[in-house]
């Protein structure tokens, strides 16, 4: 699909159409394979009296209590580990158990 979609904004007749799409459809499908692929975060833990984040191949990464941005809705970590670019990840605390959220929360406040 993303092979069709680069081969049309390629040989679309008006060249600046492919010149300012295709940068953009590339950066898309990298947040994509970032956030969802196989190495995006897969679960949250509270392990030890800190947070630790499982991605897709089962490897352990300890959650920096860096946020980027917090909201009523959704929380955003700074991912050291993840390349330039692509170092946040987004939570939605709904996504988490009760007594996982009040963890969460207690970690949070701390200074």
């Amino acid at each position: 699909m993303s092979l069709l979609v680069t081969l049309a904004l390629i040989l679309h007749p008006q060249p600046w159409v492919a010149v300012l799409v295709l940068p953009l459809a590339f950066l898309t499908w990298q947040r994509w394979k970032a956030d969802f692929g196989a190495q995006a975060p897969r679960r949250i833990e509270f392990q030890e009296g800190r947070w630790w984040i499982t991605d897709g191949q089962g490897e352990l990464h300890l959650l920096p209590s860096a946020m980027l941005w917090r909201s009523f809705t959704w929380l955003v970590f700074y991912l050291p580990w993840r390349p330039l670019g692509l170092r946040s990840w987004m939570l939605w605390p709904d996504a988490l158990s009760c007594e996982q959220r009040r963890q969460l929360r207690s970690y949070l406040r701390k200074p």
